[in-house]
């Protein structure tokens, strides 16, 4: 008959410091300090992620409470290995009691993080992917304004009633997004070459006028006539207004038809705007104006 042999490197580790200690009387204590070399082991481990990933991520640009935000969530993942690992090795948990442990609080933390971590893994997605940066002027499903700060946890708005919006960058990630800054010579680029008529020929004058790379703000909107409205008259009335504000903006308002359903019909609007802020200037009076046009 063939006997096995077992090697079990941390018990015979255990048993050496237990004939260490055994002298003194603690060798009944050698699982315990045992599992100390261990622990040192796993903290050096952490100090060293945690320095590659601040390292990385500020040549990476990010910033600072980006990079505080993952380096805790390291040290929240290393925090559960050695609790796990400690209540395993020293035999205070049984095996299956360590899984089920182990399940249970991460449960109750997902449960109980689950929003704050959406929220902290979505900021980061934000700060990688740069879909806005502060001080642009975005539209986020129904709300728009400038962004005033970007968090690891919320960006914050600043909308055009001048209120003040913290909105969780989960919703940013999940929502349709919309940044209305342009780079000049990409929007000529983008727009068809057979469009050359009306206010979008003069657009594209005053556009060809900017620097390469030069960045403006193209905003959008619309204007809906009710089915039951008289759209002929209220089109012209339209047309007259974005007439009156010809010389407003950086180039002639734009007006174009946008859609038609049972609700009735809807025109686009656009004006290119060199800050965010004249939009909320500015711009609210033409639409404010265009609203009366239509609806008195």
């Amino acid at each position: 008959m063939v006997k096995i042999l077992q090697f079990d490197p941390y018990q015979d580790f255990v048993n050496f410091i237990a004939v260490l200690l055994e002298p003194i009387g603690l060798d009944q204590y050698a699982h315990f300090i045992a599992i100390v070399p261990f622990l040192i082991t796993l903290y050096i481990a952490y100090l060293i992620i945690a320095r590659s990933i601040r390292i990385s991520f500020k040549k990476a640009g990010f910033p600072r409470e980006a990079i505080t935000g993952v380096i805790f969530m390291v040290r929240l993942v290393f925090f559960g290995i050695a609790l796990i690992a400690g209540l395993a090795v020293t035999n205070l948990i049984a095996g299956e009691g360590v899984i089920a442990f182990g399940a249970l609080t991460g449960t109750a933390v997902g449960l109980a993080f689950s929003r704050s971590l959406s929220n902290l893994v979505s900021g980061l997605y934000v700060f990688a992917s740069r879909p806005f940066r502060v001080g642009d002027y975005i539209r986020l499903g129904s709300k728009e304004g400038i962004v005033q700060d970007i968090t690891l946890n919320y960006t914050r708005i600043r909308r055009p009633d001048a209120t003040i919006e913290l909105i969780p960058n989960s919703d940013i990630v999940e929502s349709k997004l919309v940044n209305f800054r342009v780079r000049a010579d990409e929007y000529l680029e983008q727009e068809r070459p057979e469009r050359t008529t009306g206010y979008f020929r003069t657009a594209m004058k005053t556009l060809k006028g900017f620097t390469t790379g030069e960045e403006v703000y193209r905003y959008t909107f619309e204007i809906r006539i009710h089915r039951l409205g008289d759209a002929i008259s209220a089109k012209q009335r339209l047309e007259e207004v974005v007439e009156k504000w010809h010389d407003k903006f950086l180039a002639p308002p734009e007006m174009y038809y946008s859609s038609n359903d049972y609700n009735g019909i809807a025109f686009g609007f656009g004006i290119i705007v060199r800050n965010a802020v004249d939009i909320m200037n500015e711009g609210t009076d033409f639409q404010a104006e265009l609203a009366v046009a239509v609806h008195g």
